[in-house]
């Protein structure tokens, strides 16, 4: 019984840490901080985190959690797919 608990707290804070480094990863990604191939690292990362915590929530069958993760998943490739801002030269 106790050793159940454990385990469960500890895939409570593997979720947690996950989320965490998820959301790093996003915001340094919108805020334009990092590109190159340190941005497609994070690219997939990113992709790889919603895999398995997407997998993780169904076997748990945490449907909430679940319906998160795929509308992350979503606003994802949306942002993998979309054409790429053109730079408008700047007078002067």
């Amino acid at each position: 019984e106790v050793s159940r608990s454990l385990a469960s707290c500890e895939g409570a804070l593997l979720v947690v840490v996950s989320t965490l480094l998820l959301t790093i990863a996003a915001l340094l990604i919108a805020s334009g901080r990092i590109g190159g191939w340190v941005r497609g690292l994070f690219e997939v990362l990113i992709a790889l985190d919603l895999v398995g915590t997407g997998l993780a929530a169904y076997l748990l069958e945490a449907w909430l959690l679940l319906g998160l993760v795929a509308l992350a998943a979503i606003a994802w490739l949306i942002h993998i797919f979309r054409p790429s801002p053109r730079s408008v030269p700047t007078l002067g």
